[in-house]
Formats: C-alpha cells, structure tokens, sequence
C-alpha cells in the first residue's frame, strides 16, 4: 500500500506523530517491530508525565494505543523493518512481515544503537516536533 508518511517505532513520539499525521489528514502508517510503548513500555513507574502525577509504564502505553487506536488502524506490530530503499520519490520499506511505499518516513524507535545506523543511508532520521508539523502542514 502505498502511504504519504511512513513512521517507525511506536513509542510515546511514534504514537504522537501518528496521531498529528492522521489528524492532518495524512495517509501514515505506523510500524513497531515489538507490541508498542517502548521504553515506556517496560517501566515500573513514570512521574510527571504530562497529564499523570504517576502512573505504569504498561497503563501508560495502554492509553496510548486507545488514543491513537481512535485515529488510525494502519498500526502494525511484531514488524520489524530490515532494509529502506529510495526509487525516485518513493521509499521501499521492507520488513520480515510486510513492503510498504511511503513518500516520508519518520524514524522514532529511541535510543539508537549502531545495527539501526544501516537505515540512516537515506537521511532517515529522527525528526523534531517543529520538522513533523512543520511538513505536515506544509509550512
């Protein structure tokens, strides 16, 4: 399926980009190669996040995935994405599970380690919130 952004990682920035990407009227995809949440995810106990004096890491991602479940259903898990390529103006994603063709992509898998470094070939990379807005309504 071919989507005008491509996200990857779904953490709390992956959730949240999704989120303003679908709003924006976007046509995104998100995909997260484990069950969602990241660091986030595996944390016994995050405080003062906006909105929670203090609440799990499990209820934390759970909220997320209600709230960005609402705007999206292109969310797929357990994907883990193996090698991008660029044809002209189009990314080729390719995963163990899945292709998919998106015209952006928006890496937010966190903290980098070096085997994530292979993706950086095409000047995929993280993106500030100012960049994501910044694109997403074209200013």
């Amino acid at each position: 399926m071919n989507y005008e952004l491509a996200i990857i990682g779904a953490g709390p920035a992956g959730y949240s980009a999704t989120i303003y990407a679908v709003r924006a009227g976007i046509k995104t995809v998100l995909l997260e190669k484990g069950f969602g949440g990241g660091l986030a995810a595996i944390s016994p106990n995050i405080e003062n996040y906006p909105g929670f004096e203090s609440i799990s890491g499990i209820d934390l991602t759970e909220k997320m995935k209600a709230h960005v479940s609402k705007y999206s259903n292109d969310i797929h898990y357990n994907v883990e994405v193996k090698k991008i390529k660029k044809d002209k103006d189009i990314f080729i994603i390719e995963a163990n599970t899945t292709s998919q063709l998106a015209e952006l992509i928006a890496k937010k898998t966190g903290i980098m380690i070096p085997k994530q470094n292979r993706l950086l070939k095409y000047d995929v990379r993280p993106f500030t919130k100012s960049e994501v807005f910044r694109w997403i309504y074209r200013i």
